[in-house]
């Protein structure tokens, strides 16, 4: 037995040599590859993925996180960012703001609030034009505000926009069902624009209730419409459940409703019952429904089961094999459930062989559909190599995954 279990602790202490040669490789090939400035899609997020190198792997790595982070600064009145989490204002903003919480930087939260209002407008108009969406709307800019409420002690504005926010969102829900909340969003397929429910945790309906549970924790689970907010959306999500025997997956992409022909989803963080199930794990857990988080937990399991898919294209977090390990990872963390720990290094394995390209960044290319060339070099945290980058990292250093709250995974 002895031998066994010495065999068995070399064979993992081989495989953390691995992949931290891999994160090694990928931080000495991370370049100026991309012209936006937010966490997820552009400069700050590399920046981030520095900052962590610092700390777990070697302190060398604080100046370039800093390099990359006055690049980033210095561009700060460019009137060509956006407003986005994903890449524009409230996600540097948040951005800055995990970085000091988590003593990476020094600053005085003060000189945001000069951000704050034009990103309430933002938020308003977003809302006026139906666009709630984590990555490109309103709801993308509630997670910066919920984060600067954490570090200031003048939450008088920060009180007042997250008001607006959930005013709007409740008039504008959907309400068909005694006991269900809906929004409706515009997709974009083949040049056509038409409404759906989506569930989705990038898009869709599991992303508002990941924030409606923030909120709700924020404020000392004190208000009642906040807990409706996310009884009723929880519930919509669940009665989306399907057959998975039948259909591979737990959820579809979209709503029952929205489909005109019900398929199963994909594995990934974007759409599907990984991100689905986080979402209601988070919002079981802050409401002690029992029944939520038992939904969440055999979503996860069954997603255990599924290996790699045609619509498994490369290691991005977005769609990706790192995405899908990270997330089992994450749920291993919550649940302490072994299964979860045991997907999540398969997928970490799936993660070091797509590794394969000769002109890629540390062989990582990452797929796209609609580019001339379906593989390109991408740097980004959502979709290349910094996020493949922290989700290896998050796999063999305990503590090293807070960064994912920029994905609602926290």
């Amino acid at each position: 037995m002895k031998y066994w279990k010495e065999q068995l602790k070399s064979l993992k202490m081989n495989k953390q040599t691995t992949i931290l040669k891999k994160i090694q490789e990928i931080a000495k090939k991370t370049e100026m590859g991309t012209k936006e400035f937010g966490p997820l899609s552009g400069k700050i997020g590399i920046a981030l993925w520095y900052y962590y190198l610092s700390r777990y792997v070697d302190e060398a790595y604080h100046e370039i996180a800093e390099k990359w982070l006055m690049d980033v600064l210095s561009d700060l009145h460019n009137n060509s960012i956006t407003f986005t989490h994903c890449g524009g204002y409230s996600g540097i903003c948040w951005t800055l703001l995990h970085l000091k919480e988590h003593g990476y930087i020094d600053m005085d939260t003060d000189i945001l609030d000069h951000t704050d209002e034009r990103l309430f407008i933002d938020m308003e108009t977003s809302l006026h034009n139906n666009n709630w969406d984590f990555l490109h709307g309103a709801s993308g800019i509630i997670l910066y505000f919920l984060k600067k409420r954490q570090n200031t002690s003048d939450t008088k504005n920060i009180d007042r926009y997250i008001d607006v926010f959930i005013k709007q969102m409740s008039d504008m829900a959907v309400n068909e069902q005694d006991d269900c909340m809906k929004w409706a969003s515009t997709v974009y397929t083949d040049d056509k624009s038409r409404m759906v429910y989506n569930i989705c945790l990038s898009h869709g309906m599991s992303a508002l209730l990941t924030i409606f549970t923030k909120i709700y924790l924020s404020y000392n689970k004190s208000n009642d419409l906040f807990r409706r907010l996310i009884e009723e959306t929880s519930q919509y999500i669940i009665h989306q459940r399907i057959d998975p025997n039948i259909y591979k997956s737990c959820f579809p992409s979209y709503s029952i409703e929205s489909e005109p022909h019900l398929v199963g989803s994909r594995l990934g963080w974007c759409y599907g019952d990984l991100g689905i199930a986080m979402a209601l794990w988070q919002a079981g857990v802050a409401l002690n429904e029992q029944k939520w988080q038992q939904i969440a937990v055999e979503t996860m399991k069954h997603a255990a089961t599924r290996k790699v898919e045609s619509s498994t294209m490369d290691a991005g977090i977005c769609h990706g094999t790192a995405g899908i390990a990270h997330i089992f990872n994450r749920m291993h963390q919550y649940t302490k459930i072994e299964q979860f720990k045991t997907s999540s290094d398969y997928w970490i394995d799936e993660t070091l062989k797509m590794a394969k390209f000769d002109d890629g960044v540390a062989g990582y290319k990452t797929y796209r559909a609609i580019s001339s060339e379906n593989y390109i070099n991408d740097y980004t945290l959502l979709s290349g190599v910094s996020g493949i980058g922290l989700c290896l990292l998050s796999n063999i250093y305990d503590g090293a995954s807070a960064w994912d709250e920029c994905l609602l995974l926290s």
